[in-house]
C-alpha cells in the first residue's frame, strides 16, 4: 500500500514573454539544479515519476527519471492552473500580485482561463486517477508551484500564498495517504 504521495515542482525555466507559460522550458541552469535535486528525490523512493504534459515539467520528470532510474510518462490534469491568455508582468511584486489574487478568490476567473477552484478540481481527479491506477506504489509527480499549492493548502490548514512563495525551483513535498497531510518540503539550495 502507499504510504506518501511526492509533488514535484518543475525546475527553473527560460521566460518568453511572447509565448504562454505553458510552452516554456528548462533552462541550462534549471536543468543543472534538477540533476543535483535527483538525491532529495531518491531518498523517498518513488517507483515512478508522472509529469504534467507542461515542456518544463516533462522535462524534470525526465532528468529525474535518468538520474534514478525510473519510469516517466506525462499524464493530463497535472498542469498549472489554465493562464494561456493572462499578461507577462515585468515586475515580480506583480505577478505575485495576481497569483494572490487568484488564491484569494477561488471561485473567480482572476487570471487567465482557469479559476482556482476549477483548477484544484482538475488536479485532484487526476492525482485520485495516478493513485488508483498505481495502489501499491509511492509516485512522484512533477508540476507547478501554483497548482501545487493549491492542493497542498486544500488538504493542510496552511495559507497558500507564503506556501508558494517559499517553494523553489524545483521543490518537492511529502504527502501523506490517504489524507494528503504535509509531512515534509525539500527545497533546493540557492
Amino acid at each position: 500500500m502507499q504510504e506518501h504521495l511526492i509533488l514535484v515542482r518543475h525546475a527553473r525555466v527560460d521566460t518568453d514573454p511572447d509565448t504562454p507559460a505553458s510552452t516554456w522550458k528548462l533552462s541550462q541552469r534549471g536543468r543543472d539544479e534538477v540533476a543535483r535535486f535527483a538525491p532529495v528525490l531518491a531518498t523517498y523512493n518513488p517507483a515512478r515519476i508522472l509529469t504534467s504534459n507542461e515542456p518544463k515539467a516533462v522535462e524534470t520528470g525526465q532528468i529525474l527519471a535518468d538520474a534514478l532510474g525510473l519510469p516517466v510518462s506525462a499524464r493530463p490534469g497535472l498542469q498549472e492552473t489554465d493562464r494561456e491568455t493572462a499578461p507577462w508582468y515585468e515586475k515580480s511584486s506583480d505577478f505575485q500580485a495576481a497569483i494572490q489574487r487568484l488564491f484569494e478568490n477561488p471561485d473567480d476567473i482572476v487570471f487567465g482561463e482557469e479559476s482556482a477552484s476549477d483548477a484544484l478540481h482538475r488536479f485532484q481527479a487526476a492525482v485520485s486517477s495516478l493513485i488508483a491506477d498505481y495502489p501499491d506504489q509511492s509516485l512522484a509527480v512533477v508540476t507547478h508551484g501554483t497548482i501545487l499549492s493549491l492542493f497542498v493548502a486544500h488538504h493542510n490548514a496552511i495559507d497558500p500564498i507564503p506556501f508558494w512563495k517559499s517553494l523553489t525551483m524545483p521543490a518537492l513535498v511529502v504527502l501523506s495517504l490517504p489524507t494528503f497531510q504535509l509531512l515534509k518540503t525539500e527545497h533546493t539550495s540557492t
